[in-house]
């Protein structure tokens, strides 16, 4: 979806293109979220205040990025790499978090 809006559609398309990545942000911060409180049950204050840690820790470093990628890289380039690293983290997250028991 974050590579819709590299394609400068008109807005309406944009703002669905906005609108299904919030949750599919919103999808991917729980299941993180509930395989950081099943990590450890024992210690699952500390894993919970690690995840939170790491999330604002993103939402404080992301437009820094973002900065110095679009000043150097431009918007499309930009706006791709963000892209491929959030599937890779989402798909990362399902394949590590989350293993198939056999």
């Amino acid at each position: 979806m974050l590579c819709v809006s590299t394609l400068r559609l008109e807005w309406g398309v944009e703002f669905a293109a906005f609108c299904i990545m919030g949750v599919g942000f919103y999808m991917m911060h729980n299941c993180f979220q509930l395989a950081a409180s099943e990590i450890a049950p024992m210690a699952r204050g500390s894993a919970i205040a690690l995840h939170s840690s790491f999330f604002f820790t993103g939402h404080a470093v992301g437009p820094i990025f973002y900065y110095y990628g679009l000043a150097y890289l431009g918007l499309t380039a930009t706006l791709l790499l963000a892209a491929v690293i959030i599937a890779v983290t989402g798909i990362g997250g399902m394949y590590f978090l989350f293993p198939k028991k056999t």
